[in-house]
């Protein structure tokens, strides 16, 4: 387990997350975690891991973090473990926790060869060169523009609850550690920009936006392949997953071409107060049975 730490297993991270909960330390837990009010029962929580993902528990940790589930009242919990983060399954499963695959990362690591480009990747990233200078800038400089970017994909595409993010999420990351920003400029300014965070022997694609005429003329290929040129030679790099939604097939393809192999996050969740959480599930007319914990689809 590699733990150096994450920004994602940080408070200062956790604290960017208000439109999932607020942040709860338990010393049973390698990070932060949020409390999330349940709706409807603004007394009651569902304890969840921060999005996209954290450092799983190691063993020794799981009969007290058990133990503080309950006794700090939670109906729930739900975490989504970082890939390659190896998490002890037999030992969650052994303690209540249900694990499940959520969904596979495209990864490029660098201990593996890369497969060549097809000769259409290879002309979008020097279109993309050829417009775009990119460099690494200050979050906090840009943010305001990067949040409006945010802020119309969101409008126009799918996204669930967490993925989306909140108002205040991008500006209170420009003070995470670890947290950098790849920006593209072109002769009208900034028109996309690539945020990761790192850790000592990873990096990790955290979000990435742009203006219409970045999807047009190719600055998310000169941006990732800017990215694997900083930090490809000696660091694993995870582009993340690929969304359900309709574009999802499209995301997939772009983000393979700067892959050479994938790996799996996990979720592991707990029904914590049984009687409470049946309670909920019956009272709640619009639930989704395909979301974990129902009342939240």
């Amino acid at each position: 387990m590699i733990y150096d730490p994450l920004p994602y297993d940080t408070e200062a991270y956790a604290a960017t997350l208000a439109h999932i909960g607020t942040p709860w330390g338990i010393p049973e837990w390698t990070g932060a975690l949020l409390a999330s009010a349940i709706p409807g029962e603004p007394d009651l929580h569902d304890l969840v891991g921060p999005w996209p993902y954290c450092t799983p528990p190691s063993t020794d940790q799981l009969p007290t973090l058990t133990a503080a589930l309950h006794t700090q009242g939670f109906v729930t919990f739900r975490a989504f473990f970082r890939p390659d983060s190896n998490p002890p399954v037999a030992d969650l499963q052994r303690h209540g926790f249900v694990v499940t695959p959520l969904k596979e990362h495209f990864v490029f690591d660098p201990q593996l060869d890369m497969p060549a480009h097809s000769a259409k990747t290879r002309y979008n990233i020097r279109r993309g060169q050829r417009r775009w200078a990119v460099d690494q800038v200050s979050l906090a400089d840009h943010h305001s523009l990067i949040t409006r970017y945010h802020e119309t994909l969101t409008q126009n595409r799918p996204f669930s609850a967490m993925a989306a993010l909140g108002p205040t999420h991008l500006s209170l990351l420009s003070d995470v550690p670890g947290v950098n920003t790849l920006a593209a400029f072109d002769s009208e300014g900034l028109g996309a920009a690539l945020i990761t965070a790192h850790s000592r022997h990873s990096v990790h694609f955290h979000l990435i936006v742009g203006a219409d005429r970045a999807y047009q003329t190719g600055a998310f290929y000169a941006l990732y392949q800017a990215a694997l040129d900083r930090w490809g030679q000696h660091t694993t790099l995870y582009l993340g997953g690929t969304p359900s939604a309709t574009n999802g097939p499209g995301i997939a393809r772009f983000k393979r071409r700067f892959a050479n192999r994938s790996a799996p996050v996990l979720m592991a969740q707990s029904i914590v107060d049984s009687d409470t959480y049946q309670r909920l599930v019956r009272a709640c007319v619009t639930s989704n049975p395909n979301w974990f914990p129902p009342y939240r689809g």
